[in-house]
């Protein structure tokens, strides 16, 4: 039996089930308790620097790690290049072969929404001769639109305008050099309002464009962030789910306290009307005798 100890750390305990052949122990339930000796302890295991803002400044994005004697013999920590340009390392030792520092920073400007990598320290140990840690960072946009995309009404009986502005995450003002949209038909507009830049978007009535959507084009005033995109969603027209027609229930049966009767039994069962009192006619031909026959067959009698 090979148990897998990769992920764990410290004290575990795991739960193992034998099936056997004997009839009144056909399944034994183990439990199997160990200690995973660490040559090398990092603490923390992952470093994550949250949401950053992007011209945020290099002395305010500084994080330590601490590299620490495991179980085994002493260390010798070196720090391995880390290939990320954003992300940066300093290796400091507190005690020779017991503990050491290490510093980590995140380098500005950054160019991506993400920043992560995996940072390896070679310990000198045979056993384990690597160690890593984990290191992650959010960026902010540098700016974003309000509301964050135009959204084009699927029915217009006029013209349609739309404007968005720009928030950006230092709370400072920029200006809008020009705007631009993939689709001649359509037309942007910046104007200023209040000492802010808006860019209005301008849809025709009788306009049929794709529903896959549109782009408008912003070049900024920004070195950090030059150009900002905005989505022209169009949206689909509403379709009305045909109504539910109710079913109208069957009447319930009332039972007359007189007759004891229901009313419907009068619908279902109707009573039938008295038959009239047989006359003579009637009772030659329910006797099977027709009059119109027998008076033709049979001659008048005559007084002689």
């Amino acid at each position: 039996m090979t148990l897998s100890c990769h992920k764990l750390r410290g004290t575990f305990d795991k739960k193992i089930s034998v099936s056997t052949n004997d009839p009144n122990n056909q399944r034994v339930n183990l439990t199997c308790k160990g200690q995973i000796l660490e040559p090398v302890k990092i603490e923390p295991q992952r470093i994550n620097f949250g949401k950053v803002a992007r011209g945020a400044k290099k002395e305010q994005l500084v994080k330590k790690v601490s590299v620490l004697r495991g179980d085994g013999e002493p260390i010798k920590p070196v720090l391995k290049p880390i290939t990320v340009k954003n992300i940066e390392a300093e290796l400091k030792e507190i005690e020779a072969g017991e503990r050491y520092e290490l510093v980590v920073r995140l380098l500005p400007p950054f160019k991506s929404e993400r920043v992560r990598s995996n940072v390896i320290i070679e310990t000198g140990i045979e056993r384990a001769p690597t160690a890593s840690f984990y290191v992650s960072a959010t960026v902010k946009p540098r700016a974003m639109a309000a509301p964050r995309r135009f959204t084009v009404p699927s029915v217009r009986h006029d013209d349609w305008e739309q404007s968005v502005s720009l928030v950006w995450d230092d709370g400072e003002q920029r200006k809008i050099k020009s705007a631009e949209v993939d689709d001649p038909e359509l037309s942007v507009q910046i104007r200023e309002i209040n000492g802010q830049d808006r860019v209005f978007l301008k849809v025709p009535k009788d306009y049929s464009g794709t529903r896959a959507g549109r782009t408008v084009t912003l070049q900024l005033d920004d070195e950090l962030m030059p150009e900002l995109k905005v989505m022209v969603r169009f949206s689909a027209p509403r379709e009305r789910p045909p109504a539910r027609r109710r079913s109208t229930p069957a009447p319930r049966p009332t039972v007359s306290p007189k007759t004891g009767s229901s009313a419907n039994d009068k619908i279902t069962n109707p009573v039938k009307p008295p038959s009239a009192p047989a006359t003579e006619l009637n009772k030659k031909t329910e006797a099977g005798t027709d009059p119109a026959k027998s008076s033709k067959s049979e001659p008048a009698s005559t007084d002689k």
